[in-house]
């Protein structure tokens, strides 16, 4: 795919990036590098397809989707509003829990967590946040780390604390 603008590196961290999409799922951040070449990805692919390269093209119909995925992942929202799965350690995979270990070190006792630090990533510089999340990293010492640098990098707007039974 050299031919056709397609650089060896940028094809890597695509590849590494998405080696395991079907665990990480949309907590899998885009690489700076990777984001930066969507653009010369997507066309060097457009090539490929519009070539007479049988190879080229399996390899391109192959490449598209990760690239696709890839650019949405790699967007910026003003605002990110979720009720992010729930999901503690225990119930993480090895691949999951070394995952959370690296990328999400203050957040990773539980998928809701993650996603909560997730989201922010997702949003822009003047964005919100609002998750629907147990109220469990507010208070617990799991999450103190992960806490005290929400507080730090973002404004909070609204906490709210709604008690199991209560109807507003």
């Amino acid at each position: 795919l050299k031919r056709f603008g397609i650089s060896r590196a940028l094809l890597a961290s695509l590849i590494d990036t998405f080696a395991h999409a079907k665990t990480f799922g949309s907590l899998i951040q885009v690489p700076t590098i990777l984001d930066a070449g969507l653009r010369a990805l997507a066309d060097g692919i457009g090539n490929a397809m519009q070539s007479g390269d049988v190879f080229a093209q399996a390899a391109a119909q192959d490449l598209l989707p990760l690239v696709e995925q890839a650019t949405v992942l790699a967007m910026k929202f003003d605002a990110v509003v979720a009720n992010p799965p729930y999901m503690g350690g225990k119930g993480m995979n090895s691949a999951l829990k070394d995952y959370a270990k690296t990328t999400f070190p203050d957040s990773k006792s539980d998928l809701f967590a993650m996603f909560i630090e997730r989201g922010f990533s997702w949003c822009k510089a003047t964005g919100f946040n609002s998750m629907v999340t147990m109220q469990a990293w507010m208070f617990l010492s799991s999450y103190e780390a992960f806490r005290r640098r929400l507080l730090v990098a973002n404004t909070v707007s609204s906490l709210l604390q709604i008690e199991i039974g209560e109807h507003t």
